[in-house]
């Protein structure tokens, strides 16, 4: 199965606190995402997160199996020997796949080009959920778990079937 996330701000005080974090502290943050996480994904899926990753040496603890990451603001100072030593493979900003026949743009802000008929972001975290073609996959939205693709392909269908302008409109 393939899962994704964002801001996941492993062991990080300030994220916990700026962003009202339902948690006593970064342990116990970490804890519930890791549990969180291991609860949905195997040793033998593939996980697309798209930024601020926080600690890296947490992947120890965390089920994949293909870990692809979009580097986000928060990323910049992770050493890439790092990301080898855990089996991190870092992908290009506006990196695209395709699932359930659609093109989905990867980013980690919500910027969106038009060459994808959808794009996943984080950075956000939970100031907005949805977007017009886009949907936040951060932790903060999504109760501290990563999406599956099948939870992805209902949010995108859900923006196609039963959002129109009105709802986009500012």
């Amino acid at each position: 199965m393939i899962f994704f996330t964002s801001d996941t701000h492993f062991s990080q005080e300030k994220t916990r606190t700026l962003s009202k974090r339902p948690f006593i502290d970064i342990n116990h943050m970490d804890d519930t995402m890791i549990k969180n996480w291991n609860l949905k994904i195997t040793k033998n899926d593939t996980v697309y997160h798209l930024g601020d990753l926080g600690d890296i040496t947490k992947l120890k603890y965390l089920n994949y199996k293909i870990f692809y990451l979009i580097k986000g603001n928060g990323d910049r100072n992770i050493e890439d020997n790092l990301y080898k030593k855990y089996n991190v493979i870092i992908l290009p900003t506006n990196h695209e796949i395709v699932l359930n026949k659609k093109t989905i743009q990867l980013v980690h802000k919500p910027i969106h080009e038009k060459n994808a008929d959808y794009y996943l972001f984080g950075h956000i975290h939970k100031l907005g959920m949805i977007k017009k073609r886009g949907l936040n996959v951060g932790m903060d939205c999504h109760n501290f778990e990563p999406l599956s693709e099948n939870e992805v392909n209902i949010y995108l269908n859900f923006l196609d079937n039963k959002f129109d302008e009105n709802v986009f409109k500012q």
